[in-house]
């Protein structure tokens, strides 16, 4: 709250803010065709798929079987994702989860992924995960091409095991 703010009482007309609908639906109306529906994705191809179909036209992925999937393993699948955004919230979310599971895919990732910004999500995951094969990952970053990446890595190093005194052979490069 503001300091020279008053503070309002429960009454008052700004303290009820009541949520209205902007247009009126008839939920037993059809819907409009200028709406779009989300179209469904194979959580293996990323390619669009019609919502019934049982398995993917493309890559033959049983959507049938995706459904059964644990949590875990449909986030582990998510790390493909095409849309940025809800790839890197599968990154965070398998750190969250300490995924030691997500692993390899982490790995193959670091070996491809030219974005520092998603590199440094999945350094954070790894950092999260705190097995000793995801710190293994983590210090393999202090030979990778960016130097950005390779920061990163020892600022993680450095601040996570404060008695140890990194390898600065590599920081220095490019």
């Amino acid at each position: 709250m503001c300091r020279n703010s008053k503070p309002r009482s429960r009454n008052s007309p700004t303290s009820r803010i009541e949520w209205k609908p902007l247009v009126h639906h008839d939920p037993l109306s059809t819907p409009s065709p200028r709406i779009t529906m989300l179209q469904p994705l194979c959580p293996n191809c990323w390619e669009e798929v019609d919502g019934g179909v049982a398995r993917c036209p493309r890559c033959h992925y049983s959507l049938v079987n995706y459904t059964k999937l644990k949590y875990e393993q449909k986030l582990i699948l998510s790390l493909r994702h095409p849309i940025p955004e809800n790839q890197m919230m599968a990154i965070q979310l398998v750190g969250e989860l300490k995924s030691s599971s997500a692993l390899p895919a982490l790995a193959s990732m670091l070996c491809e992924e030219k974005d520092f910004f998603v590199i440094r999500e999945i350094a954070l995951a790894l950092c999260r995960i705190g097995t000793r094969e995801s710190w293994e990952l983590i210090d393999g970053l202090r030979h990778h091409p960016s130097r950005l990446a390779r920061d990163y890595a020892h600022l993680l190093i450095t601040e996570s095991f404060p008695g140890i005194e990194p390898d600065r052979s590599s920081r220095g490069q490019g």
